[in-house]
């Protein structure tokens, strides 16, 4: 097969399936190549500067690309020239973010080609009139979810319109302020979503009105109430077992104890039999760290300590450990 055979097929493929409605999805590959190619129509970025893509992140529908540059001669890891999303069913551009870009303007590196004032405002503006952020309390968060270190990363907070994924972008202010940044302003209404850890796939607003009036700022007020989501929940086994002293066994034969988890308030009582008893605490939440304890109620000095566990939340059945009396 000859050269230009070779290099017929693949344009043959795509003609014949744009004919038959066949769609190609974009790849990561394809939209680092698209973002490299718009921040070249952007900015006029002079030779001694190179760009390089990070490692794309894939959400529903969406892919997100991040653009670092480094000079020429640097070995570092870079800094942030730039971040993409595009839409995968349509290669379109939803969100594109020079402000990493803005920061190395200041010491002269990127020739505009305009007034820098000038540019800065042209595409605020149009980055402005395009994209909106929501924003709201996560209420009622359960203590043991607000006592995970970085607990957002267990989060993925999104909008959809239409069926559609249009922001992925959350950030969280404080403790319990979360933000959804790059809500296109265009669109009429978004359904805000989420998957959280220890939760199934969550409709959190079925419906947040977009004001095409005000196609700036922020929409606040959309708050998350968790007493209204209902957590995954699975009953664990507890098995309590006593030191193997002859002399003094921390949980001899007949002693009474108490099994606690420590974050969600459940107890039980249980009886050694030979230096062993089992616990079943029902309902205890998934997906997050908690903690569990064991007391000898007839002799206090004697407990027992488990976790922080996660509990996986996959698994119909009684979910199982070990706690050793000392």
């Amino acid at each position: 097969m000859s050269a230009k055979e070779v290099k017929f097929i693949p344009l043959l493929m795509i003609f014949l399936g744009v004919l038959s409605g066949i769609a190609f999805p974009l790849t990561p590959e394809k939209a680092a190549e698209l973002a490299f190619k718009d921040a070249s129509e952007k900015l006029k970025i002079p030779s001694s500067i190179k760009l390089f893509a990070g490692e794309p992140k894939l959400f529903p529908d969406i892919i997100r690309v991040q653009l670092n540059y480094r000079e020429e001669g640097n070995s570092g890891v870079g800094s942030l020239f730039a971040e993409y999303e595009f839409e995968t069913a349509t290669d379109r551009i939803v969100r594109r973010d020079f402000s990493g870009a803005f920061q190395n303007r200041i010491s002269g590196l990127f020739d505009l080609g305009v007034p820098e004032n000038e540019f800065k405002f042209s595409l605020e503006r149009e980055t402005q009139s395009l994209r909106m952020g929501i924003q709201g309390v996560l209420r009622n968060l359960p203590g043991y979810i607000l006592d995970t270190p970085d607990f957002l990363s267990r989060f993925k907070i999104w909008a959809e319109s239409n069926g559609k994924v249009v922001a992925t972008e959350t950030e969280l202010i404080g403790n319990t302020v979360y933000n959804l940044k790059g809500v296109p302003a265009t669109v009429k209404s978004v359904a805000i979503k989420a998957k959280i850890r220890g939760y199934d796939l969550l409709t959190l607003h079925p419906g947040v009105v977009i004001d095409p009036a005000q196609p700036a700022g922020v929409i606040a007020g959309i708050d998350i109430d968790f007493h209204n989501l209902k957590p995954i929940e699975r009953d664990i086994r507890i098995i309590v077992q006593s030191t193997s002293s002859q002399e003094s066994p921390s949980f001899p034969n007949g002693a009474r104890a108490r099994v606690y988890a420590r974050e969600t308030g459940q107890t039980v009582e249980v009886i050694s039999v030979n230096g062993m008893a089992e616990a079943l605490l029902q309902r205890i939440p998934t997906g997050w760290p908690l903690r569990f304890m064991a007391i000898n109620l007839d002799q206090g000095f004697h407990y027992g300590e488990l976790g922080p566990v996660t509990i996986p939340e996959d698994g119909g059945t009684t979910y199982t450990d070990i706690i050793l009396m000392k």
